[in-house]
């Protein structure tokens, strides 16, 4: 097994955000699950390829690609809970004159 992918009892998981397709950027990945949450598409993506599938389950793991037939397909919301997100600012956070218990 290549060491790029994460290993549980003898399966090969998701892999290492490093070996995704260039083309599965942050911001594809968040603006499929927001199309997801209005309307009645279930995106999906292959982390091989980059190819994006319909019908994907939001928590889906190692579907099959329809394209290059490996089992790295990944509902948006899955691959929404590996990326990496740059911290907001505190101010942004909260209202003027609040804080984190809101006083």
């Amino acid at each position: 097994m290549p060491p790029s992918a994460t290993q549980r009892k003898g399966e090969k998981l998701m892999l290492d955000r490093d070996r995704w397709h260039k083309s599965l950027t942050n911001e594809r990945i968040l603006e499929a699950a927001h199309r997801h949450l209005r309307s009645l598409d279930d995106p999906g993506f292959c982390l091989l390829c980059g190819n994006e599938h319909d019908g994907i389950e939001p928590d889906a793991r190692r579907y099959v690609c329809e394209a290059c037939g490996k089992r790295q397909v990944y509902g948006a919301e899955e691959l929404m809970m590996c990326l990496d997100w740059p911290a907001a600012p505190k101010s942004t956070l909260w209202p003027a004159g609040q804080n984190e218990e809101g006083d």
